[in-house]
């Protein structure tokens, strides 16, 4: 772990942060709405890049990224399918 963060997030990470500074109010780089942007970007980047090395480095996280995408599929489809036995219900109710 170590080693994919010195290697890979390390240099990405520091880039983005580059470049938020620069492009992210460069005028006002330490007000508080260009600090809140950057912290928010930040976030979410930097959740996102982690999320994809963990998955793509450790078997075991990888397979519960999946089960867990599974079963929101499932949920989802199963709310759907429910929403349209409602809409249906509606409709002939009308």
């Amino acid at each position: 772990m170590l080693c994919v963060g010195a290697l890979c997030a390390g240099p990405v990470l520091l880039s983005f942060g580059r470049w938020m500074d620069v492009s992210i109010l460069p005028t006002a780089p330490t007000s508080p709405l260009a600090l809140s942007v950057k912290f928010l970007l930040d976030q979410v980047v930097g959740c996102l890049f982690w999320q994809m090395a963990y998955i793509t480095i450790n078997p075991a996280y990888r397979r519960s990224a999946v089960a867990l995408l599974e079963s929101s599929s499932v949920m989802l489809e199963t709310q759907s399918q429910r929403l349209g036995l409602r809409h249906a219900h509606h409709a002939a109710a009308a």
